[in-house]
Formats: C-alpha cells, structure tokens, sequence
C-alpha cells in the first residue's frame, strides 16, 4: 500500500523503527537522547559490551521485544566497585549483579556471566535460578527478527518517575507524570504507581517541551531512518530525568526511555472494552465528560491526518484555504524533502472577466507556472495559492509555515477585488518580521517603484545628480520654476503606469537662463509639453501645469487632453503623493534599454525605440522593440557599470540594505551623454525600477481575452515556454542562494560530525586554451578562466561555504584561481598555504606540446616498458639544463634537488602529493576544519584516490573534472568518506 502511494498510519517500518529499543541509540545526539546509549546485536557484541560499560557505572539494559517493561533491567554492581574512567576495565564473570526488572520492580542477584547467559540462551544450566517472568533469549533471530540489546546509563532520578507526553503528531495533547510505588524504580502499570496528570502547556516541564517540540521533534524520524514518513498519528514518548538533583528546572536533561506507536490506546475509553465482569461493554458505556476529552483528541487527529494528506502532495497544508484555481496545468511534482518551501501568491478578481487581466482560464496568473517549476528544479517546493480578502487571517497563518513567498498579485487587483492593499502589505511585512521571505515584500515594491528612488541613486554611475523630488506644492512650485528656467526637464509622478503621468517640458520661448537658480520661470512662461503614455503634445503656463500637478482639473488650471486626472501629490509623502524632477536628456528619442534581470543576473536586454516624432517608447505607441542577450557588446559599459559597481549599492541607497535584490524585475536606462561621446565612455541613466509583478513576456499566449477566453498554459510555444523555464530554473537557483544565505543552511553549512574538503580545479589557462599539456609550466588563467573561478566562488558563496583554511599549489593558475573564487564567495581572512607537493604531474618533454603529440609520446613511452597502463608511464625526461626543468626555477629553490622531478608517472604524481595530504591537509580536516583545495587534475585526483580507496586503474580511467569544476566531500572525523557532490552553476 505505501508503494502505491496510500497513507498507512502507523507503517510497519514506523511501528518496527520507532519502537525498537535501538531507536535511542539513533536519537542519542538529540537535546532528548543520551549519547553514551549502545545497541547490540550478537553474543559477542553484548558480552563484551556490556562487561565494559558495566564495569563504569549502573546500567539499564533493554530488550526489544517485551512490553510493559517485562526485560528491562536496571542494574548494579553488587560490590560496588566502578573503575573511574570508561574502559579502564571490564567486568569479571563472577562478579554478583544487583538487578531490577521494571515490569514488577522484582529484584534478583546473578553474575555477570549468568545474566550474559540468560540474555543469550535463556534460562540453562549455566545461567542460574531465576524468578523473572520472562524467558531471556533476547538476541534471538538476529537483528533482522528484532534480536537487540540496547545498553544506556541508569538515572537514578527514575525512582522520582518518568514523563508520557501524548501526541497527536506533532501537537502535545497531555502529560502524564508516572511516579513508582515506594521503594521501586518502574511506573508500570499495576505495581503501585501514582500517576498525576497536566495540560501541554504545564511550566515545570517547559524545558523539555521546548526541546522536544520545537528543537528536536522535526529530526526524530530522520533520525530512524524514516525520512519519508510522517510522525505517526496518535503515540507517545517516555522521559526519564537525567540531570543531578539540585539542577534548575529550565536546565534539566529530560531523555527518551522509549517510543511507543504501536496500537496507543485512548485510555478515556477504557470503560468500552469487554471484560470478565463487562461482557457487554460498549462506546454509550463512556462518560459523556470521558468521551468529550476522547472526541478532541480524534477531531485533533482528523486535522493532524487532512494536513498529511494534504502535505503528500504539497509540503505545506493550505487546506484552511480556498482553492481558486481549477487544475494546475504544467507544474512539476513537489520533491518530496523540499529543501525549502515556497509559495507563489496570487489574487483572482472575482469581479472581473476572467479574473483580472493577466490570468489563464485555470486562475493562475498566466506566467506563474515557470516561477514555481523554477523552485521545484532546484529542489524546493512551490505552492501555488489565491489570496481571498475574506480570509485574511487564515491565508497568513498559512503563509507562515512556508519559508518564502513570491508576490505575484498586480498592482490594484487586490483593491478591484474588494480587499484592502495596505492590510495585504502589512500581512506580508510581518511575515518578514517572522523571518519569511517575501519576494518582493511591500518595501522593496514601495521604495524601488517611487520615483524618487531616481533622486537617491543619483549619486551612482547610473543617476544623474541633478534629480530632485518634491512632496509638497510649495517645494514642487518653487524647485520646479527653478529647474525649468535653466533646461528641459522631466516631470514624473509617483502612482501611474505605462507612462501615464510622465511630462517632456521644454520652456516655448527657449529662453534658459545660463547658470542653475540665475532665475525662476513666472506663471505666465509657457510650457510645450508631450506625456510619455501615447505621446501627444499639450500646451500650457507654468502658472495651469503647477495647478494641475496639485489639485487637477479646476478653473485655473486650463483644458487638459490628457487621459489622467493630475493631483500627483494627493494624500502626502505617505501615500505615495510625490514628484520627480530631472533633466531632460534628448537622446531619448534614439530609445531606452530595458534590463531584465533575476536577481545579480542579466539576462536580456530590450532596447525600445519610440515612434518617430515620439520620444516615449511605451508600448501600444508605435515603438520598435529589439532584444538582445546579455553579452551585447554595444551596451558593454552600461552592463559593466550596473552589474559590477553600482548593483550590490541600490538596495542600501533605497533604505533595504536589509532586503535581497528582487528575484524578477527590470530597469530602464536612458542615454544621458551627448552625441559623438564614444560608446566606451556613454552615460545611462536610470529611468526608473520595475519589480511589481513584472510579467514574462514569453508567456503572454496563456492570458484569456476576447478572443482567447480559454486561454492556458499549453498555448505557450514550446521555444517560448523553454525561454521561459531558463528564466524561472535561474530564479530558483538564485532563490535558493538567497534561503541559504538567510538561514545558513546550505550545503556548505556546518553539521556536527561532518567534515567537508571541497576540491577546486583550476581554471582555463593561457597554454590549455590552445590545447597544449600545461604540467609545471607556470602560465597564468585566461579570462574565461578567471570567470570560471569567480563562478565557482558565487556557488560557494551560495551554498554558504565559509573555509578555515585553503590549500594550492605554487602554480600562478592555482593562486589565481583561488584567490578569484575567495573574492566572489567573501572569503579572505583564512590562511593560504602554497605548496609545490600540489603541483601537476610534470610532463617532462612533453610540457607544451599539443594534446595529440602529447598521447603519442605516451604511447612511445608506453611501448618501451612494456606497461599495459599510463599509471607507471613517464614521458620523456627534460634534462637538467632545459628550462622546462624545477631546477631551473626559482620556485623550487627551497626543495631539495633529489626531489625534483624531470618528468613523472601519474604513479609518481600520487606518491609526492599524498604525504603532504596526509601530514597537512588531513589533520585540518580531521580537526574539524574546512578546507578547500585549488590544485591541478592529477593531484587532485590523487587525493580522490585516497578518499575513496580508488585502484591504479580507476585512476588513470576517472574523467577529469573540468576547468573551475567544484568537487566536494563529506567526511567524518576519521576522513571515512560520507557523501560526495558536484556544485553545478
């Protein structure tokens, strides 16, 4: 049934996981577990095991397959006589053993060796008299049958009782204090136990409940090796206090004593089951007050299993929610270990056809299925779900179980639908405040959309210094009258679209004073003026365009053809009322470039050329769109000064230092130098940020109109649907680097026990550029390979890499590639250790020669000692006086002459990069260090020989990683690899 897909609660695997005894020794590194907890499964194992621990300290010694506490033995030295430290030595046979079993607190006394015996073979000649109920034979059958042994410190707190927490998966619905009868040491029941009962919320156990609820609970089925499963429906954990007496309630260790999943019974039922006295029993038997309590718990249970279902498909439950749209068309499956969850918000229009003007016929907006494919690519989950005014609450009590959220609602769809925009944004701004990600959150859509966002970044290669911005009609009177008597200006308001609202504004009469503030215009200077929506031309004094501007349409204001209706400061800075003021630069006319980006990344460029005689290239007026990619060498400088000067400086400039660059958003530039000025030395200015809700325009064949009321995702071309999903897999490739870099906790981030060495390969260089063996010679890195180290840094970088110490060669294409990678990835303070152990393998002759002379002279040199074989081949030797040779390198003047080489085999290679891996790099990584190593092919390949115990053979065949390849290892503290990976840009 799991293989088919169908929920089974609890599963075998989680009956049989969850409730061995050797599930402690799986949790034992939790807050819950106890570390010095061991599991054994043979007679050996057990003898010697157990003889050990015993010989320390008092144990508890479980079998696996009582109940009740029937083979749960708490034990003591008889004599008393624990060596001081663990292993300091073992337990004799002979030595008498003070035990208690737990199922009825009987007492009995044996040797080591009757007890072993007993444990193994049960009751013999050999293992004594015994009184316990039990049988022994505990390893019986194996491992495989559920033959185990699990051997854990003794508390002796224990006689001051345990703790049941009742669980309705991952919810605490009860805890049970277990106390045993006087004199004992287990609360089974029916020995005389005192059990006393407390609400979840008690404060005497708010340590452990935090602990097991919101540190450890997420991890414990991971733990047991059942990832895939979910926390069984209805069980419970026992605790056992292990902490001295006298430690403070919110520092006690509480630890698991077991799991138990298997059948939990609702004991406010009891009075239903039949028995000797109550053949008859029956559910109407239970007390209306029993059954109350009983039916939470089972209503508890109903929305604990509606949300794993739910979840089964999409990580997150959104089942407290409307589902607006009616398929899904196009999304990919949900991993189903989401790295991270994300969610793609959405508004439907109720009111409107088709729900608003950018929506499929399912309800989804029309580009929203490449945004969420993006995130599944790259192993997230991506919800798609509908924002409804009526459920405010519940939306955002979902959307806080996600841990990022892409805004993909348009401006003033929420309002059209009957919703409140500034209840929305806030919903998202305490999302934030909670640590979610909100993609773009109403902050970045606020100060980036305004246009004075133009006046503060004014000051960076793209602004122009002379922008100013206005918020009251003062200001905007007198800075405006200013700054038009001395050129011509642009006039941009704050709240339109689509160039509604922008004004060209030349002074009639030409007559611009000479120097900035020489005079201010007078009302009655008139103004020739074109707006940037449809480009048409009005004409008014300065006294009407001031007059509109505030308050609009009125009697002084004049006739206005205008499609808007003026009043650009309405309500005041705070809501948005605002002016821009900037100089007019007339090569617009020969068009603006629009920069489309995800997030760092360029990835098109679209230069818009207005109509002729226009000087706005909105779209709808006659413009002339061109795209070009992202190399485009004509706009070399723009793209050089955006992305790598002034890029990482917008967000701070705009007030959201603390803000990501948006995941999808544009930037419009304008040619601001003047004619003739060479395209190396041309100034862009910008025009304004787009990041609300910007559309992918591939997909514009999925939105209904008119005349496609049905529209969907499969209209989409398949070459625009593949252009499409490059940009949403580059989307979450990014959003996952910015998760990682929020939480820390990507694949570079520190876990306990795991230690990593990531292997860089150098990047292309001057003489591998052109086919020629490289060996020793120390040439330096191309640019193709100094970008190929800068992207292997931004993966590093990523993936929250943070290196202790680096290792290379002492080749300039090793320390530059390196150094480029530290660069990218924020890395600088950790040392570099340069070694010439490190050094490619020394192509003797052959150093220079092209790939083809190069394997023939390995052939040659293979024939003639007869090797079947490259490993133990050497091309030919250089003679000492060639150049070619160490010994003529100042390099190598520290290294002893008898070791440097005239050529070398792959065998030799090996054997002079091992003991410097083994003497430098081990330790470091072994001490818990992380390590990145940047070194040719063949001395890393010898270090992957050594990690993973790789043959001559396997050696000489393994593909070589190719040049700024990233090459990772997972290892624990004694170098036994864990886990290995490629990072893939």
């Amino acid at each position: 049934m799991r293989k088919l897909g169908v929920q089974v609660w609890p599963s075998p695997d989680v009956m049989e996981y969850m409730g061995a005894k050797d599930a402690l020794c799986k949790v034992a590194n939790l807050n819950i577990g106890l570390p010095d907890t061991m599991a054994y499964y043979t007679e050996a194992d057990f003898a010697a095991g157990f003889k050990k621990t015993m010989a320390f300290q008092p144990r508890v010694i479980k079998q696996n397959r009582g109940s009740s506490g029937e083979g749960i033995w708490i034990i003591k030295l008889k004599g008393g006589n624990y060596c001081s430290a663990y292993g300091e030595r073992s337990c004799t046979d002979d030595e008498m053993l003070d035990m208690m079993e737990a199922n009825d607190n009987h007492a009995e006394t044996h040797s080591v060796a009757e007890f072993v015996e007993f444990c193994v073979n049960g009751r013999t000649n050999k293992s004594g008299t015994w009184t316990s109920k039990g049988d022994g034979k505990y390893l019986e059958g194996g491992k495989a049958a559920g033959g185990q042994l699990v051997d854990q410190r003794f508390c002796p707190r224990i006689v001051e009782g345990e703790l049941r927490y009742n669980m309705v998966v991952d919810a605490l619905v009860g805890i049970i204090h277990k106390k045993p009868k006087e004199g004992g040491i287990s609360a089974v029941s029916g020995t005389g136990s005192v059990y006393t009962f407390y609400g979840p919320e008690e404060t005497k156990f708010k340590n452990l409940t935090d602990n097991f609820l919101k540190v450890d609970l997420e991890y414990i089925m991971p733990s047991l090796g059942l990832a895939d499963e979910p926390v069984p429906l209805w069980w419970t954990t026992d605790f056992i206090l292990a902490s001295p007496e006298g430690t403070p309630a919110e520092q006690e260790k509480w630890i698991v004593g077991e799991f138990n999943c298997s059948c939990v019974g609702i004991s406010k039922c009891l009075a239903a089951f039949c028995k000797d006295d109550k053949p008859n029993a029956c559910y109407s038997d239970i007390a209306v007050e029993d059954l109350k309590e009983a039916q939470r718990y089972g209503d508890l249970m109903g929305c604990k299993a509606l949300s794993i279902l739910d979840m089964v498909q999409n990580p997150v439950s959104v089942s407290s929610i409307t589902k607006v749209a009616t398929d899904n068309l196009g999304l990919k499956k949900q991993p189903p270990n989401p790295k991270y969850k994300t969610a793609l918000a959405q508004i439907y229009v109720r009111c409107q056809p088709y729900g608003g003007s950018d929506k499929s016929s399912n309800g989804h907006r029309y580009d929203s299925i490449p945004f969420a494919n993006g995130m599944i690519s790259v192993g997230m989950s991506c919800q798609l779900i509908h924002y409804t005014h009526q459920e405010h609450s519940a939306f955002f009590n979902v959307c806080r179980n996600f841990d990022a959220i892409i805004v993909r609602c348009n401006p003033g769809q929420i309002k059209a639908d009957g919703g409140d925009q500034g209840k929305f944004d806030d919903g998202m701004r305490a999302m934030r405040k909670l640590g979610v990600q909100v993609w773009p959150s109403p902050d970045v859509m606020e100060f980036m959309g305004a246009k004075d966002a133009l006046c503060k970044v004014a000051n960076l290669s793209i602004g122009l210094p002379d922008t100013l911005a206005y918020y009251t009609e003062a200001d905007f009177a007198a800075g405006f009258k200013k700054t038009m008597a001395f050129q011509p200006r642009v006039i941009k308001q704050n709240r339109g679209s689509s160039g509604e609202g922008i004004w060209i504004i030349k002074l009639k009469a030409g007559n611009y004073c000479q120097s900035y503030g020489e005079r201010s215009c007078t009302d009655d200077e008139v103004l020739e003026m074109m707006e940037a929506n449809d480009n048409h031309g009005e004409t008014h004094t300065v006294a009407e365009f001031v007059e509109f501007c505030v308050n609009g349409r009125t009697g002084k204001s004049g006739n206005w053809t205008s499609k808007g209706v003026g009043k650009y400061l309405e309500g005041g800075k705070a809501a948005g009322g605002q002016l821009v003021d900037q100089r007019f630069c007339p090569r617009i006319v020969e068009g603006e470039l629009r920069y489309n980006m995800v997030v760092d990344a360029l990835v098109g460029i679209i230069h818009k050329k207005p109509k002729e005689g226009g000087i706005s290239a909105v779209s709808g007026t006659g413009s002339i769109y061109t795209f070009y990619g992202p190399e485009e060498p004509k706009f070399k400088s723009l793209t050089e000064n955006f992305l790598k000067r002034d890029l990482e400086y917008i967000m701070p400039s705009l007030g959201l230092a603390e803000e990501p660059v948006p995941l999808w958003w544009t930037t419009d530039f304008i040619l601001a130098s003047p004619e003739g000025t060479p395209a190396d030395q041309e100034k862009w200015i910008v025009g304004e940020f787009n990041c609300s809700c910007v559309g992918i325009s591939t997909c514009l064949a999925a939105f209904c109109r008119d005349d496609a009321p049905n529209a969907c995702y499969s209209d989409i071309s398949v070459e625009n649907l593949r252009e499409a999903q490059r940009y949403g897999d580059l989307m979450g490739k990014k959003a996952r680097a910015i998760l990682n870099m929020a939480t820390g906790r990507g694949l570079g981030a520190r876990c306990p026990g795991v230690n990593r060495i990531a292997f860089l390969m150098e990047g292309e260089t001057t003489m591998s550029a052109h086919g020629r063996c490289i060996g020793w010679t120390d040439c330096d890195l191309t640019d193709t390979g100094k970008m190929q180290a800068f992207e292997a840094g931004k993966m590093l970088r990523d993936e929250c890499f943070c290196f202790d110490i680096v290792f290379t060669s002492v080749l300039r294409r090793c320390i530059r590639t390196a150094w480029c990678a530290m660069q990218e990835c924020d890395s600088f303070a950790m040392p570099v250790i340069n070694s010439w152990r490190l050094n490619d393998q020394h192509m003797g002759k052959l150093e220079g020669a092209t790939w083809a002379e190069a394997m023939a002279g390995f052939e040659s040199a293979r024939a003639k000692c007869k090797e079947s074989s490259f490993y133990n081949v050497a091309p030919p030797a250089v003679d000492q006086s060639d150049p070619r040779h160490p010994l003529n390198n100042r390099l190598y003047k520290h290294v002893p002459k008898m070791a440097l080489p005239a050529s070398e085999s792959l065998c030799a290679t090996v054997n002079r990069v091992l003991p410097f891996f083994h003497d430098t790099i081990s330790p470091c990584v072994m001490a818990g260090k992380s390590v990145m190593v940047c070194a040719p092919g063949a001395a890393l390949a010898a270090m992957c020989m050594q990690l993973e115990g790789l043959s001559e053979s396997d050696v000489t065949s393994m593909q070589m990683m190719s040049p700024g390849a990233l090459l990772v290892y997972e290892v624990d503290p004694s170098l036994n690899v864990l886990n290995k990976y490629v990072l893939r840009k």
